[in-house]
């Protein structure tokens, strides 16, 4: 990360004292503390905290400037919304890290749907372009919608930070805040209904292809006769 990023927020500018008192402080009472306006406090959290926000949008948006603005956000929206936070429903970590990917995700289809609307076609390849791939495109779109169908929340969830996002599972599992254990449960037992999905999508396609072939067609057209 560059070291122009919440430069305010350097040891060399805070109070040393106020610091030094807030070191031994846990999670929660440092957030206590950001809740009545202090940003000795936000210093002191993201001095903490500031290369896991970053690693995880890092791998999420993979380009150090928009991990870099996402992680600035995320704590400047963490210390506006420090009231927010209720200790019932998990740890600040586990709160914070929630922030951090739900932002650097948010921000992965902005900047897609950017790419989407402005990067320009060139007309040659429209005219050359081929139904065939739109259609061939739709259907894998549309099975793997249906293979994510058959898995629960959380199975779906964690394929998907693992899978497409790059993440690790202990990664997964600060972000959800379950355990290393339930993460890799879910992982595997998603991973053996896909296995039987798409198993069972076999034995269909090649039952629908026997009963279309050249063959079948001769058999049925001796039964016929």
């Amino acid at each position: 990360m560059t070291g122009a990023m919440f430069a305010a927020f350097s040891k060399r500018d805070r109070d040393p004292l106020a610091t030094q008192n807030l070191l031994p402080l846990d999670d929660e009472t440092i957030l206590a503390q950001m809740q009545t306006g202090s940003g000795e406090a936000l210093a002191e959290l993201f001095d903490r905290y500031q290369n896991l926000v970053y690693h995880i949008a890092l791998k999420i948006l993979r380009n150090n400037e928009d991990a870099e603005d996402v992680t600035q956000n995320v704590f400047l929206e963490i210390f506006r919304a420090a009231w927010q936070y209720n200790p019932a429903r998990g740890k600040v970590k586990t709160w914070l890290l929630q922030y951090a990917y739900h932002r650097s995700i948010n921000r992965k289809q902005q900047l897609q749907r950017y790419y989407n609307n402005f990067i320009e076609v060139d007309p040659q390849q429209l005219s050359v372009y081929d139904a065939n791939d739109n259609a061939h495109s739709f259907n894998s779109q549309r099975l793997v919608e249906q293979v994510l169908e058959i898995l629960n929340p959380k199975q779906k969830q964690v394929l998907n930070l693992a899978c497409f996002e790059g993440l690790s599972f202990k990664e997964i599992a600060e972000i959800l805040g379950e355990s290393v254990d339930n993460v890799r449960h879910y992982y595997y037992r998603s991973l053996y209904k896909l296995r039987l999905f798409l198993a069972d999508l076999q034995t269909q396609v090649e039952k629908s292809c026997d009963e279309t072939s050249p063959d079948a067609a001769v058999a049925r057209a001796g039964v016929m006769q």
